[in-house]
């Protein structure tokens, strides 16, 4: 059988015992990520739980609300101060774009003090005469295989 051999959402509570699972793609109770907001009871015994994609929360999610400063220019190195909810003990930053190098991350309770450098070798500004002749109406920075750098 194609899929899971059970969905759930992540506000219900199931139970079942002596529960056995075969010839699905997942033999497991399928979950998607998210939240868990309200107290549930996962008692399926018999069959796994399995978070399919994404990260399951217990309570709110971690998020970063808002950045001090945070501009960076080629080659400079730089302390800036993420703020946000559920932060205390984080230890890295993801989703940096191509180009910026996290050298420290310190978590203060609902802050993370981040120094973050970019290098320059990888950069390309934009060439107004060059990419206009191109047709191209780029107003962003490129890398060097002019590939158009997220922000």
């Amino acid at each position: 059988m194609k899929g899971a051999a059970i969905t759930s959402d992540l506000e219900s509570s199931s139970y079942g015992y002596n529960n056995k699972a075969s010839d699905n793609d997942t033999n497991a109770v399928l979950l998607p990520s998210g939240d868990i907001l309200n107290s549930v009871n996962w008692k399926m015994q018999g069959i796994p739980y399995y978070a399919g994609s994404g990260i399951i929360s217990v309570g709110k999610s971690s998020a970063i609300t808002s950045a001090s400063n945070p501009s960076l220019m080629i080659g400079e190195n730089k302390d800036i101060t993420f703020k946000g909810n559920r932060l205390e003990g984080v230890t890295r930053v993801q989703s940096i774009p191509e180009g910026i190098t996290v050298n420290k991350v310190v978590s203060t309770g609902t802050s993370i003090s981040a120094t973050l450098s970019a290098v320059g070798s990888d950069w390309k500004k934009w060439d107004k005469a060059k990419d206009w002749k191109k047709g191209n109406d780029r107003n962003e920075s490129y890398n060097s295989k002019g590939v158009r750098l997220r922000d």
